[in-house]
Order: structure tokens, then sequence, then C-alpha cells
């Protein structure tokens, strides 16, 4: 089954940029948080990457609207270094982990299919983190 994506940024070169590293995932792009919303409602997402700095809705209004939902997309927040409060906030909302711009593709595709992995009883060893550098070479947690 392919898992579904949906990225949502106001910038369109970050949301095509990162549409790019998932082929074998259906993507979806949102620019704005209202977009976002009726996206995740419409195509129920598996995996939304949201960033919390958007017109008409930012990422921690659409992340309250899915706090309680049962079936609720897992939230991987974008955000920008002056921002990591915000950030922080949306971790206790419920959003799995953040990522500050600029980040690497190879770590967001890391983080996003080791979260998909854990949610889909995968053999990943995911667990929820935050992530805002590259990781150390070597392997070390």
């Amino acid at each position: 089954m392919r898992h579904k994506i949906l990225i949502a940024d106001d910038e369109i070169s970050i949301r095509t940029t990162i549409m790019r590293i998932f082929p074998d995932c259906l993507v979806l792009l949102a620019e704005d948080g209202g977009a976002a919303l009726r996206l995740i409602e419409t195509e129920r997402p598996d995996l939304v990457l949201l960033d919390l700095n958007m017109p008409v809705l930012g990422g921690l209004e659409v992340l309250l609207a899915y706090k309680e939902a049962r079936d609720a997309p897992l939230f991987i927040m974008l955000t920008g270094n002056e921002e990591l409060e915000m950030a922080e906030r949306a971790m206790k909302m419920g959003a799995i982990s953040y990522m500050t711009k600029p980040f690497e593709l190879e770590v967001i595709r890391e983080v996003v299919l080791s979260a998909l992995g854990a949610a889909g009883g995968g053999e990943t060893g995911a667990r929820p983190w935050q992530v805002n550098k590259k990781p150390k070479e070597g392997g070390a947690d």
C-alpha cells in the first residue's frame, strides 16, 4: 500500500523539492492552512509535513483541529529557527517531530519513512524525536 503524504507550506519550492524525495508515495500539496485542512478531510493522508507559518491558517491551527481526532494523521512540523518555541508547543499538541529550515532532504526522508513504518507496524525502530540538524556519522543517537 502506498503511503499518502501531505506537504503544506506556502513556499512552492519547498513543496516541490520535498515531493521529489518520495517517489513511492502519493504526495499531496497545500499552499496554506485552509487547503491543508480540506485535503486532510477529503484525502486522509497518513502523514502531514506542516509549516508553522502559513497564510489563511497557520500550522498550529491546523494541528489543533486534529489534536483530539481518532483518525488524525501523523504531523511533522516545518519551522524556521525563530519559531522554535512554537514548534515545541506543537510537539505538546501532538506533532511527532519538527524540523528547522533549512533542512537536509535525506533527514526529512528518514524521519518521514521511519514515522510511517512505526505507525504501520513496520520494523523501523522509529520513535518521536526532534530533528533540527544532520545526524552524527556512525549512527550514534
